[in-house]
């Protein structure tokens, strides 16, 4: 039947295609997900799990003498990422307020421009990357949980737990450490997460209700368009500019988590003024992150296309592409 060939043909797909089956299934039969033991603990709560052995696996690949490299490029990568979701952050609370605009509160915007989804990117790069660009995987994850959110929402102090950022470096450090200790470690490693993506895209879609999801269409589809403005322009324009890259990143970097859809409540936690628009931002990035997981490959498919093309044609790829020797 080819169903490998046709997921690896899809711009994402080793992550895409594995969450809209959990995320179909979570709709029409939200119980057969919760049926317990290890079914339950491999397809919807074992995402922590399945993100520390990427984490592992990713480091595992990065050598000591590309580190500097992986840095420069997941840096700016990050550091535009974390400028955009503060800009957001001040502008939507000086101007709307916790209520936001058009039914899109402060917190919904704030999560979904602070937001990425480490797996997609992976997977994206895997395809039109290289070991260094997957070694970014482990940066991402660290923007991709709630801290950012909490820490933009203007909690200074008492939100920010430093543990959060530990526990996902041990097993990224870890698998750097082990792999240049030993060779042979890295050759082990080297597919592990060609093999673990599905697995990701599957936990991802578990906490995904596709009516609820489509009941915020108006609110979610106005998230993603102002997602896909701030966050992919300036992504674009450092990775091109700053870092002098093709750009391939950069986009494969601007999809919304599945850690979005959780991240709504535990800031309200953190932040009562936030807590009762907590509710509506679950549905409404739902949409917007579902939705984003097919926009973001498709766009990346299509810029390394034109780029290609480009470069076939004779183009001046130094200009146009940026330089490769990063």
């Amino acid at each position: 039947m080819r169903i490998l060939d046709r997921m690896e043909r899809f711009p994402g797909g080793m992550v895409v295609i594995p969450m809209f089956a959990t995320a179909l299934v979570n709709t029409l039969f939200p119980r057969a997900l919760e049926i317990g033991g290890v079914t339950t603990a491999l397809f919807k709560d074992g995402t922590l799990a399945i993100i520390g052995i990427l984490l592992f696996f990713s480091g595992s690949q990065l050598k000591l003498s590309s580190l500097g490299t992986a840095l420069r490029r997941g840096g700016i990568l990050v550091g535009v990422k974390i400028l955009v979701a503060f800009a957001a952050g001040l502008f939507m609370m000086k101007y709307f307020g916790p209520e936001g605009f058009l039914g899109i509160s402060t917190l919904a915007l704030v999560t979904a421009v602070s937001n990425n989804n480490p797996a997609v990117y992976l997977a994206l790069v895997k395809k039109y990357g290289d070991d260094i660009d997957a070694s970014v995987f482990g940066l991402l994850c660290l923007i991709s949980m709630p801290v950012l959110p909490i820490a933009v929402l203007g909690l200074s102090g008492g939100g920010f737990d430093i543990r959060e950022i530990i526990t996902l470096l041990v097993p990224f450090l870890l698998g750097i450490v082990l792999a240049n200790l030993d060779n042979k470690i890295a050759e082990l490693t080297a597919g592990g997460t060609a093999i673990m993506l599905p697995f990701i895209g599957f936990c991802f879609g578990a906490s995904v209700n596709l009516f609820r999801a489509f009941e915020s269409v108006g609110a979610g589809l106005l998230i993603l368009l102002i997602y896909t403005v701030v966050t992919m322009v300036p992504q674009l324009a450092a990775d091109r500019l700053l870092a002098g890259r093709p750009g391939y990143a950069a986009l494969s970097s601007c999809t919304i988590g599945g850690t979005a859809v959780a991240i709504p409540a535990i800031v309200g936690e953190a932040l009562p003024v936030h807590a009762p628009y907590a509710e509506a931002a679950v549905a409404q990035l739902a949409l917007a992150m579902t939705l984003s997981c097919l926009l973001t490959p498709y766009l990346t498919g299509l810029w390394e296309k034109r780029r290609r093309r480009r470069e076939k044609g004779g183009s001046d790829t130094n200009f146009i592409c940026g330089s490769d020797s990063l």
